[in-house]
């Protein structure tokens, strides 16, 4: 079937540079991008998984220096200033650079962040100035208090659906043969299947019988 002849699909993925779960959809999302073409229509947004004090302060220098995460999905959004393009180029190192097998990178480590943004061929001066803009910070705290205020979600990733739907998902990487069929049958359950609240196999097993 051609590409003319697909529903688009259209969904938002709250989602963390640290949680390795969110390398494994990104990864599988990279296999079915010829498949899907432009019917495939994502939208990355911020939740960060380290936020148990109900009164975290996003913008206190200490938590952007500590916080294992926040000033990558700054990052994220500096980038995305510059052109779906460029955001797009400089989300992709992030989550390759954190999930290097060699050395992965350290993901509050603005040097670093700025070295992925040069290699990506960002405008280094504006980026370095976005990196430090409060309105950023004001736009991931936003996109956290949707998921969680508007959707409840509580990890990453979490996918959200035109409809409303949405799921929390933990995944291994799919297979190329298995990548597209797989992904047609999340959606069928995921997207469409509101009565369905909850699937969870048991641990262990899973993942026994499938090579990660």
């Amino acid at each position: 079937m051609g590409t003319q002849n697909m529903k688009q699909v259209k969904i938002d993925i709250f989602a963390d540079y640290a949680c390795p779960f969110v390398f494994n959809a990104y990864m599988w999302l990279s296999k079915i991008k010829n498949h899907y073409g432009d019917n495939l229509n994502i939208k990355w947004k911020s939740f960060l998984l380290d936020t148990k004090d109900v009164n975290f302060d996003w913008k206190n220098p200490e938590t952007l220096s500590s916080n294992r995460s926040l000033m990558s999905l700054i990052a994220a959004k500096a980038a995305k200033r510059q052109g779906e393009d460029l955001f797009q180029r400089y989300h992709d190192k992030l989550l390759i650079s954190r999930n290097s097998q060699i050395k992965r990178i350290r993901l509050n480590d603005k040097p670093t962040l700025i070295r992925l943004a040069n290699e990506c061929d960002l405008d280094l001066n504006q980026f370095e100035v976005d990196l430090n803009s409060e309105q950023i910070i004001d736009e991931v705290s936003s996109d956290h208090n949707e998921a969680v205020n508007k959707f409840g979600i509580f990890g990453t990733p979490t996918f959200v659906f035109e409809n409303g739907n949405s799921i929390y998902l933990k995944t291994f990487i799919p297979t190329e043969q298995n990548a597209t069929k797989s992904f047609e049958h999340f959606l069928s359950i995921s997207k469409d299947c509101s009565f369905i609240g909850e699937m969870k196999r048991p641990q262990p097993p899973w993942p026994s019988g499938y090579d990660v």
